[in-house]
């Protein structure tokens, strides 16, 4: 799911991207993403570098590994993909 609100979840809508982002939460995105997931494995891609974004992915990341175990699975320079194991 595209952290920019998107309502396809396949697809990043590019299109007015950053004021959809700029005027996102982190932890609203949260709690809608995770309705109904507690079972399964959630992965999060993201790059710090990505200055649309600011630190938001981080915060997630940091909020996510709460309640769930995590295993980076590729970094690169600045950019993740990141596992976390399903809900504890």
């Amino acid at each position: 799911m595209p952290y920019s609100g998107a309502n396809d979840p396949s697809r990043v809508d590019w299109v007015d991207y950053a004021d959809r982002v700029t005027q996102s939460d982190p932890a609203t995105f949260l709690r809608t993403a995770l309705a109904g997931m507690e079972d399964r494995a959630i992965w999060l891609v993201y790059d710090e570098g990505y200055v649309t974004v600011g630190s938001d992915c981080a915060t997630m990341a940091t909020e996510l590994a709460v309640n769930r175990s995590k295993r980076v699975a590729v970094a690169a320079e600045h950019a993740y993909l990141i596992r976390f194991a399903p809900a504890r």
